[in-house]
């Protein structure tokens, strides 16, 4: 079985190729042309992320088509009754003056420049209502955590160090790590505008961040840390992959199935190499979810779109396989990637959130494929599928230091409606400024749900997510005070 794409029309007029060891360094510098080569994916572009080496051509011709599009739509969006009130809230307004500013003082319209200046208007937009209501609410000083996190409680750390992955109690994990694509590494989860979807706000990220407390953000390392203080791998702010602020958070944006026995190597890597980490005898968590950027921009591609499901079992097989062979005593969560029929049926979405979308998933928007719409809603399900059964396959519970643990949470996730004037529309303030990727308020509620699902045993893990942070927090019981694998829910 190949990975063979079909022919794409068009004669490119730029191409370059990298081959070199995939090494943080070369890595990066794949992505970053990866980056522009996203701009013209849906029509005379092929970009090529494989291991050992990069493969790219362009048609520059229609990237500089595009972009004059995308002026084109901002132009036209910032006329609409709800940007234009956005343009003249003064919050906002300061906040693009301090983003600005901080863009200008880099000097540097990359991925660090961008980031650095983000962090010149962080402070300066608080107070603005259209970002807040993208954020959880924060919860008072006064408010204690939802369980019972002292010494004598069902979750506290064991007395004496677990030997079994079966019987690991959230207080045991001593180090985390996260693995995916964007929706890991949380690409815009902060976002103010369209430039700031560059940013990986990776501190906020639900499976790999812990930056500030579960008070302002919710994260599965931020519930950890109540059981264990000393939990360390969770990614303290925004930063590239590539930065040591990242952490043990190895997620990166437009990263597809193929790229995840990368990223076990480079995550097996850190590990090994940070003296924080007792390697041998550490208990460790490592959350993983991938698959979007399969369905937005490579299942279409294919000569044979059937074998998607395939080929994604095949490239996730590998990756565990390479964890469970090096990396002892750590409990995988695999979690099911979302169905993103949901984008396409959204309703008031902003013209240029159209725009983006049609970018940033091809496959999905593309007219040239829209008569195979309910072929990939299909595929999907089916990578949704492979996924919980291959951590229920029996593959990965040979060990008793190892475990995979299938999670399905957001395998029917939906986003809300809201009533407005103009009727029933989604409810985009569960999402970032592209209306596809997460706010932080839905990393929230994924981390909730992650939670949640860990709680629960194997066969009867809940299909939908929270609907809003601590809606449902599900705590450690007397008689079920482990995390529940595949084995330890059999009664």
């Amino acid at each position: 079985m190949s990975r063979n794409r079909a022919p794409v029309s068009g004669t490119p007029l730029l191409a370059t190729r990298y081959t070199g060891p995939a090494s943080d360094k070369t890595r990066h510098f794949q992505e970053s042309f990866c980056v522009f080569c996203v701009f013209c994916v849906n029509v005379d572009c092929v970009c090529e992320i494989v291991q050992q080496g990069k493969i790219l051509t362009c048609d520059m011709g229609t990237t500089r088509l595009l972009l004059l599009t995308i002026t084109a739509a901002l132009l036209v969006e910032t006329q609409t009754q709800s940007s234009w009130l956005r343009w003249l809230d003064k919050p906002y307004q300061v906040a693009r003056r301090g983003f600005t500013s901080g863009l200008l003082k880099t000097g540097s319209a990359s991925k660090r420049g961008i980031a650095t200046a983000m962090s010149a208007a962080n402070s300066l937009r608080a107070t603005s209502q259209h970002f807040n209501s993208k954020f959880q609410e924060p919860v008072p000083d006064d408010s204690p955590f939802p369980c019972d996190t002292g010494p004598e409680s069902p979750g506290a750390r064991s007395a004496t160090r677990p030997t079994s992955v079966h019987r690991l109690r959230p207080g045991d994990i001593d180090v985390v790590g996260a693995m995916g694509d964007s929706l890991t590494a949380g690409t815009g989860t902060a976002a103010a505008g369209l430039v700031e979807l560059a940013v990986e706000n990776r501190g906020m990220s639900w499976s790999g961040g812990g930056e500030s407390t579960w008070r302002e953000y919710l994260t599965l390392p931020n519930i950890l840390r109540e059981y264990n203080p000393a939990l360390i791998g969770y990614s303290l702010k925004d930063s590239l992959g590539s930065e040591v602020n990242s952490q043990f958070n190895v997620a990166e944006p437009l990263a597809e199935t193929r790229d995840m026995a990368f990223q076990a190597k480079l995550l097996v890597r850190r590990m090994r190499s940070d003296k924080r980490v007792n390697y041998k005898d550490d208990w460790k968590m490592v959350t993983m979810m991938i698959g979007s950027n399969d369905f937005c921009s490579e299942m279409c591609y294919l000569k044979d779109i059937s074998v998607t499901s395939e080929l994604h079992k095949k490239e996730l097989t590998t990756a565990l396989d390479y964890l469970r062979d090096n990396m002892p005593r750590t409990i995988v969560n695999l979690v099911a990637p979302p169905q993103l029929r949901i984008i396409q049926d959204f309703k008031g979405k902003s013209a240029l959130c159209a725009l983006i979308n049609d970018v940033e998933c091809p496959c999905l928007f593309g007219l040239r494929w829209q008569h195979l719409k309910d072929n990939f809603t299909q595929i999907m399900r089916d990578v949704q599928k492979t996924d919980l059964e291959l951590a229920t396959s029996g593959r990965y519970n040979s060990k008793d230091d190892f475990a995979v643990v299938g999670h399905r949470f957001l395998t029917e996730a939906t986003i809300p409606n809201k009533r407005t004037p103009r009727g029933d529309v989604t409810d985009f303030s569960f999402l970032s400024e592209d209306c596809f990727h997460f706010s932080q308020k839905t990393h929230a509620m994924a981390a909730n749900s992650l939670w949640n699902s860990l709680l629960e045993p194997v066969g009867n893990k809940t299909p939908h997510a929270v609907e809003l942070p601590f809606s449902r927090f599900l705590c450690p019981a007397e008689e079920s005070p482990y995390i529940f694998t595949d084995r330890n829910s059999v009664t």
